[in-house]
C-alpha cells in the first residue's frame, strides 16, 4: 500500500530534499566559517612570531653589547 505523492499534503514530498539542502547549506557555512577562523588564526600566529622575533633580536643585541663590555673589561690591564 504505497501512497501516491499527488495525494500527500503540499510540501510533504519535498521535505526530505529541503532538509538535505538545509544540511548542505549549514555544512557549507560551517566550512566557510572554519576557513575564515583558520586564516585569522594563521594571521595571529604570524604576527605573534614576528613580535617574538623582534624581541629575540632586541635581546640578542643587548646580550652582544654585554659580551663586548665584558671582553673589554677582561682585556684591561691589572685584571
Amino acid at each position: 500500500m504505497t501512497a501516491d505523492k499527488s495525494q500527500l499534503p503540499a510540501g510533504s514530498g519535498s521535505s526530505e530534499h529541503e532538509k538535505e539542502g538545509s544540511i548542505l547549506s549549514v555544512t557549507e557555512e560551517a566550512e566557510t566559517s572554519n576557513k575564515t577562523t583558520a586564516f585569522e588564526l594563521a594571521d595571529t600566529i604570524e604576527q605573534t612570531l614576528k613580535e617574538l622575533k623582534q624581541k629575540l633580536d632586541e635581546n640578542y643585541q643587548k646580550f652582544d653589547k654585554s659580551v663586548v663590555i665584558l671582553e673589554q673589561k677582561l682585556k684591561e690591564p691589572g685584571q
